[in-house]
């Protein structure tokens, strides 16, 4: 797994040591051996939400878990999931690279897909505080507009 380690995330990187009760010597140890570790998954990268390590794709704003979660919904149709995906900019090697990071790490991102499933419109009101609700009933009589 590649970090990027950028001069303007030095102060981020000592916040996340001290929220995982690491010293930040343990976290340049930790870095510095993952980029000498060639990365099996080149378009996946990690960011720290909520506390905790997330798997994403950079450019995209997509968490690997998202990318399961509507993989399975699409019953494993990656032309589809493309599809869905117009007008984002996301490749299909992307794709294929959370899918693959997906495989490798299934506990992990099965255990994030699993919360989510599960919430409760409460719940997410609480984890994402910003989001915005719409409700409505579609009429049976409309038709799909041009």
């Amino acid at each position: 797994m590649a970090i990027d380690a950028k001069p303007s995330g030095v102060s981020w990187w000592r916040e996340y040591a001290t929220r995982v009760h690491r010293s930040p010597e343990d976290i340049d140890q930790i870095m510095r051996g993952g980029a000498r570790t060639p990365n099996p998954y080149p378009h996946v990268r990690l960011r720290l939400v909520h506390g905790k390590s997330e798997p994403f794709l950079p450019g995209t704003g997509l968490a690997v878990w998202e990318i399961v979660l509507l993989w399975r919904d699409y019953e494993g149709d990656l032309d589809a999931l493309m599809n869905h995906f117009a007008g984002i900019p996301i490749t299909r090697a992307q794709v294929l690279d959370a899918l693959a990071y997906a495989s490798t790490h299934r506990n992990e991102i099965d255990a994030v897909v699993s919360e989510v499933e599960g919430m409760t419109e409460e719940r997410m009101r609480k984890r994402f505080p910003c989001i915005r609700v719409i409700t409505f009933d579609p009429d049976p009589t409309d038709q799909p507009h041009p």
